[in-house]
């Protein structure tokens, strides 16, 4: 892979499925000074970036992780992992499928328009999660919880300072409403599960994971079975799988 380079007029454009990791490079290699445009499928794995980084619209299944940005992320694409990051600006979900910020700190983390994406255990000033279809908000910790506009949203377990909501439908979870309420007698309808039954109609079935830790997707199973070892939390990137694979879970895991 050619060497990327970096100018404060242009920005860097990341194609052709490259890979930039900085795992074992030197502190001086690690830095992309200027802003990063991602056009295709990449890795973007333990660098500091001087600048704002855009997944384009073309770059669908890229993954950015354990990387420090100056600026902002700005994520186009679908089937986009932003995980482990500090972002000293804003990180945006926009109006596309299956995006996934989690872990990240932040100044602030905005989701607009996307569908059947999540995000989960990150902090940040402000959280806002708008105009969306099958959204999770799951385990944050933010000064400012803004949840409007959503289809099938489920808002669970934030510790927010202040939360507004508004014009959602079809919601659950403790930070949209008492979950412990119950009728005199009979089901509390607004209690049960909402399960948007077309979500996956249509959309491409993934037959593995990204792993930013090997060269090549790994079969979900492999991944799930892997991770389980070595962590305490395994996280998804949210999607339609298949596999062939048979489910079998080590021993060190099941405990």
């Amino acid at each position: 892979m050619q060497k990327p380079t970096f100018n404060q007029k242009n920005p860097c454009v990341c194609g052709a499925g490259c890979r930039l990791r900085a795992d074992h490079a030197k502190r001086e290699d690690r830095i992309l000074d200027g802003d990063l445009l991602i056009t295709e499928k990449a890795t973007l794995k333990g660098r500091i970036v001087k600048g704002n980084i855009t997944v384009a619209a073309s770059a669908a299944g890229t993954a950015i992780r354990d990387c420090f940005v100056e600026g902002d992320i700005t994520v186009l694409a679908d089937d986009v992992q932003v995980m482990f990051c500090t972002v000293d600006g804003t990180v945006t979900l926009g109006a596309a499928i299956n995006q996934i910020v989690a872990l990240c700190v932040a100044k602030e983390i905005v989701l607009d328009g996307a569908k059947n994406s999540v995000i989960l255990k990150n902090r940040a000033e402000d959280i806002t999660a708008k105009n969306g279809h099958a959204v999770y908000v799951i385990e944050n910790v933010t000064d400012n919880l803004t949840l409007t506009d959503n289809n099938y949203l489920i808002a669970d377990c934030n510790a927010a300072e202040n939360t507004v909501t508004n014009g959602n439908a079809n919601e659950n979870g403790n930070n949209l409403m008492d979950v412990d309420a119950r009728l005199p007698v009979g089901a509390d309808e607004k209690l049960l599960p909402h399960t948007d039954k077309d979500l996956f109609v249509g959309m491409p079935r993934k037959s593995g994971v990204a792993d930013p830790d090997c060269k090549t997707e790994r079969p979900l199973p492999t991944y799930v079975n892997t991770r389980a070892l070595c962590a305490k939390v395994v996280i998804v990137p949210p999607g339609a799988y298949y596999s062939d694979e048979a489910w079998s879970f080590p021993k060190e895991a099941s405990d």
